[in-house]
């Protein structure tokens, strides 16, 4: 408890930065949404001193952790070179990947065992003809792309839908 009131005098808020996900997300409002938020709500109100969610890319993650401009994360694992750095609890959270499929669909390691005739498959598809009289302005979209953040991701789909990046959020 000392600790706490420590805190409370020498500190007025803490920044609680996140990468974009449905842990963090802005919402229409302008506010932040999402469990990130939830438990800045929670902290806040346990210690008394305002922690604020942020939203930031893993680059502003690092270096504001680095500088000390962000004080939590809920984004690090606690690998062995991070706690040679950081003071870390165990997980916060659970975060559960589901993957989900249609049924009698090809799963992920049928498509990666197969990928080579997939991608021949696409190769062939993409030199067809289209008949626009019966599919109008239809195009094939044969291309996979990766991103590196929600950033590059939402500049990208902007530019494919006339939107600038900020109104892709």
């Amino acid at each position: 408890m000392e600790a706490i009131e420590r805190l409370r005098r020498s500190r007025s808020s803490f920044v609680f930065g996140m990468k974009p996900s449905t842990e963090c997300f802005s919402m229409a409002n302008g506010g932040i949404g999402g469990f990130a938020a939830l438990l800045c709500d929670w902290l806040s109100e346990l210690f008394g001193i305002r922690f604020t969610p942020v939203i930031c890319e893993w680059d502003e993650l690092s270096r504001g952790l680095a500088s000390h401009s962000i004080d939590f994360t809920g984004d690090l694992s606690p690998f062995p070179e991070r706690l040679k750095t950081f003071v870390m609890t165990s997980p916060i959270a659970v975060r559960s990947i589901k993957y989900m499929r249609l049924e009698g669909s090809k799963s992920l390691l049928e498509i990666e065992e197969n990928i080579d005739a997939i991608d021949a498959e696409l190769q062939a598809a993409q030199s067809l003809p289209l008949d626009r009289e019966k599919h109008g302005e239809i195009s094939r979209i044969t291309e996979l792309v990766l991103m590196a953040d929600f950033k590059q991701a939402a500049a990208l789909a902007g530019n494919l839908c006339g939107k600038a990046p900020e109104d892709m959020r």
